[in-house]
């Protein structure tokens, strides 16, 4: 949508009329920085998701300049992730910087690339992916698929195997609802393509009322694909998600279905006039109100922080507050801020650490972990909201309704990927039966 050069840049800092900021699609973004030692323009890809992704850190000298493009998009220490195509400088010369700038950062790529290059020079170790692994960023998914060599233009090559599943928090969420035993209708968008039509069908298959799932000619469903050859590098292709194309109008035009809901869960996955829309209708019928405010948005208004329950995870909260948790003071300080802002709960996800509870009555809960073998923590934090959405709908106090959410968010740490690790009632039964003084 043409050139970006406002924003937010760290103190001292100019961002040079050279380098250009350009959304090549939804919260796609390429930041393209001149290097007047080589007259050259070198790009990288910035996704603004849940989990950012950076797609090449940069040369070292480059480190200041990329920088100051990323912050007019997000706040650099948001950065979740930082990959590369190939091991050379260019590509992750900066990696360092960005990791010591970003807490929660971690290097990205290939096993093999983890294994021959990346372990050795990275200040935290990468997440190195298998092939056919998927990396899972909130709306997008990431995929490695394995190939002899990179294509060439105009080249074929065969890979070892391809995979492809659905994904997306509110599709995520609605999977773990109907899988817990909760009736859930589903309000989105998707491409015409296969893509669209597959999650639909997933959704379907969940018995999930799908008729609320638009599918639009406008904008194809959301997808990244990785390749990767045999010597661990690798290219990337990323496409955008058509949610974006979800208006006030087609909530309103599903109004009969609000008018049967006990429960509506939100998220920011569409854009926020369509979200506050929902959350308008949800109170005009007395429906309890959850928002799961994902992918956070600094200064998001105060409107759509009036719900019943706020849930945001640690790092979500920090966005939305301006203050980094990690600590009990801290933490509920955080969640006191939601409830300022008009929520009448906070759940605080605090990952390994469980839970946080803050009521506007003053109650506070905290919960901690349950103990399971983690394989991967992608759903944790989806089938932690679903849960707890559904035991509220069933009359669960707030305390209890976050115990059971906390045993479906460790559960789903014992699977990989997202929508398959969501766990059954049963599961989460048992699980309590078995931890139940956690």
């Amino acid at each position: 949508s043409g050139r970006r050069d406002t924003g937010t840049f760290p103190p001292g800092h100019v961002m040079n009329p050279q380098n250009i900021v350009t959304e090549i699609g939804p919260k796609i973004y390429r930041l393209s920085i001149y290097a007047p030692d080589f007259d050259l323009q070198f790009n990288h890809f910035l996704v603004d998701d849940d989990e950012p992704l950076l797609y090449h850190a940069g040369l070292k000298g480059m480190f200041a300049p990329l920088r100051d493009a990323v912050a007019t998009v997000i706040d650099p220490t948001r950065l979740r992730w930082v990959g590369f195509s190939h091991f050379e400088s260019d590509e992750c010369g900066g990696l360092n910087e960005w990791l010591a700038l970003s807490p929660r950062a971690e290097p990205v790529c290939s096993d093999i690339g983890a294994m021959v290059s990346v372990n050795d020079f990275a200040a935290r170790p990468p997440r190195g992916l298998a092939d056919g692994e998927r990396l899972v960023t909130g709306e997008r998914t990431f995929q490695i698929c394995r190939t002899p060599h990179l294509p060439a233009p105009g080249e074929t090559v065969l890979g070892n195997e391809f995979h492809a599943t659905p994904g997306g928090k509110g599709a995520n969420q609605a999977v773990a609802v109907a899988r817990l035993g909760g009736r859930v209708t589903m309000i989105g968008c998707v491409g015409d393509d296969d893509s669209g039509h597959a999650i639909r069908a997933a959704l379907e298959a969940e018995n999930i009322d799908i008729q609320n799932v638009a599918i639009t000619e406008q904008a194809a469903t959301g997808v990244a694909v990785i390749l990767v050859d045999a010597q661990g590098e690798n290219a990337i292709v990323v496409a955008s998600g058509a949610n974006e194309r979800v208006t006030p109008d087609d909530i309103f035009g599903a109004e009969d279905f609000f008018a049967k809901a006990d429960v509506v869960l939100v998220q920011l996955e569409l854009p926020c006039p369509t979200v506050r829309a929902a959350l308008d209708l949800a109170r005009r019928h007395g429906c309890l109100t959850v928002l799961d405010p994902a992918p956070a948005k600094a200064n998001l208004h105060d409107s759509l922080c009036e719900v019943d329950i706020l849930s945001p995870n640690v790092s979500e909260a920090e966005i939305l507050t301006g203050k980094k948790g990690g600590e009990d003071r801290i933490d509920k300080l955080v969640a006191a801020d939601l409830i300022a802002r008009g929520a009448k709960a906070a759940v605080l996800k605090l990952g390994p650490r469980g839970c946080l509870v803050v009521c506007d009555d003053g109650h506070m809960y905290r919960l901690a972990t349950h103990k399971v073998d983690v394989v991967d923590t992608t759903a944790a934090g989806d089938a932690f909201t679903a849960a707890l959405t559904l035991a509220v709908a069933r009359g669960e106090p707030i305390d209890k309704a976050a115990r059971y959410a906390n045993a479906a968010g460790a559960l789903a740490t014992t699977r990989f990927g997202a929508q398959q690790a969501m766990p059954t009632d049963l599961e989460v039964q048992i699980l309590l039966r078995d931890q139940p003084a956690l």
